[in-house]
């Protein structure tokens, strides 16, 4: 049986990923699919942009062109081939909600990636639910799957 990846989820990541997180943000394959979510997200929220941060600008953050406070859940992945960035949701608060802004993973973990027995996009998921379970005042979720509305899922406690 193939050996799994290990998954680590961060808020950033350090500046030596630039280019690997731009493919998978920017460049990425299956963006094309999602055109029309990534165009209506955009004209509300602003373009996604990669930042850094810190003293000697050694950790990469998210940000948007319209300067809206976004936060982000960077995932990398250490085993079967992968070791750096395999993912990102860059996601806001509203209200009583954690909207997921924009989401992106590597080609090889998609749905019809190599390793897509890896249910990525799926674990992204439920540790952006996790974190929805502990924020105070949060009751949805909110997520931009690809269309110009989002999908909306209730945060059970």
């Amino acid at each position: 049986m193939p050996r799994a990846a290990a998954f680590a989820f961060s808020s950033s990541l350090p500046a030596e990923h630039r280019e690997e997180a731009e493919r998978i943000l920017f460049f990425n394959l299956q963006q094309e699919k999602m055109k029309d979510g990534i165009r209506a997200v955009s004209k509300t929220y602003g373009l996604p942009k990669l930042v850094s941060t810190g003293e000697d600008e050694e950790r990469l953050h998210m940000a948007t062109t319209k300067g809206l406070a976004v936060q982000t859940l960077f995932v990398t992945a250490r085993g079967i081939g992968a070791d750096g960035p395999v993912g990102a949701i860059v996601f806001t608060r509203e209200e009583n909600a954690l909207v997921a802004l924009y989401m992106a993973v590597h080609e090889d973990f998609s749905a019809t990636g190599k390793h897509a027995g890896e249910k990525l996009m799926i674990r992204m998921l439920k540790e952006l639910e996790g974190i929805a379970r502990r924020v105070r005042g949060v009751e949805v979720l909110r997520l931009y799957l690809g269309g110009e509305t989002p999908i909306s899922k209730k945060i059970r406690r």
